[in-house]
This record gives structure tokens, sequence and C-alpha cells, in this order.
């Protein structure tokens, strides 16, 4: 496999995990936005080691991949839930529910106590013994797009020459370049 092909096969699962999910109506909110971020975040952690690779600053990658961003922060929502564990049975819903007077914890909340160890003190003094506690969920297809726009982004990057010679070495990528150069000849 070259590298395209790899980044394809995940797409292409995506593109039928979020078909079935469309045409399955008994699951809750929760269960269809974590097995989205299962199929994202791998993705989203093989771009940043590409990124890697290529000799490139991780704060970068953040900064220039905004909804990749999100996506590892969700995913580490779900994969290392901290001070969440002690809440009392939190409710689930998309970014348009009001949660009134409740916790909510929402895009920002995550971005802010999901993305390393820094504030888990705080992020404990917050959810621990609550009883009203929101979990809004960004809009699935919101996140979706964004994570494509974001992915466009970075196969921009990819496809530029030094990164192609870079990669070169690792990959059957400049096979692919050499490929398409000729068909553009």
């Amino acid at each position: 496999h070259c590298l395209g092909c790899n980044f394809a096969e995940n797409i292409e699962g995506l593109e039928a995990i979020c078909s079935a999910l469309l045409c399955n109506s008994d699951l809750q909110d929760r269960d269809r936005i974590k097995t989205i971020l299962s199929w994202l975040n791998p993705i989203v952690d093989s771009c940043m080691h590409i990124w890697n690779v290529a000799g490139c600053d991780n704060e970068k990658f953040h900064e220039a991949f905004k909804n990749f961003n999100l996506v590892s922060r969700w995913m580490n929502f779900f994969k290392h839930p901290k001070a969440f564990l002690f809440t009392h049975h939190a409710t689930y819903g998309f970014e348009e529910a009001d949660s009134g007077d409740a916790v909510t914890i929402d895009c920002e909340f995550v971005k802010k106590f999901f993305g390393g160890c820094k504030r888990n003190v705080d992020l404990a003094k917050i959810l621990e013994n609550k009883p009203d506690v929101h979990v809004r969920f960004p809009d699935p297809v919101k996140l979706v797009s964004g994570f494509c726009e974001d992915f466009e982004d970075f196969l921009t990057f990819v496809e530029s020459k030094p990164i192609v010679r870079l990669l070169a070495d690792r990959t059957v990528i400049d096979q692919f370049y050499e490929i398409e150069d000729a068909q553009e000849d």
C-alpha cells in the first residue's frame, strides 16, 4: 500500500460507518458520536505522525488543524474520562440542546480539560459528585465537515514537493505523484 491507499481505506471505512449510522435510529447520541470519533481519530493520529516525520512542531499542527484538534480532544474525553467518571447519570445530546444551570461539557470544555493533565484538579472540582451534568457533543455533520476541511489542507501540505521528497524514503508516495505528474503532462 502507498500512503494514499492507506488514507483512502480509512476514509472509505468512515463513509460506510456514517452511512450505517444514518440508517440506525436505535443508537444513542453518545454511541453515534463515539463511533464517528473512533474512525476520525486514527486518521488524525496518522496525519500528526506524518507531520512529525516531516520535522514539524506539534503546536503548529494544533494551530493549523483546529478541527483535528477537536476530534482528538473529544476522543480523549471517551478514552480518558478523568473526573467525569464521578458524575451521576449525565445526559447527552448535541450542541443545540439547552443545559440550563447544569454543568455543561461542550467543545470549549473538552478543549480546556481534555488535552493533558494540567487541569485535572480543576476538572475534579467541577465534576466530582455532580448530579446535573450535560454533555453536548458537536453536531456530527459539522464535525465531519470540519475534519474534511482539515484533511484537505493536510493533503495539500503532504503534496508539496519538499514533503513528497522527504516521505519518499518511508513510503510509496513518490510513485503516486510520479503517475499523477505524468498524467498532467
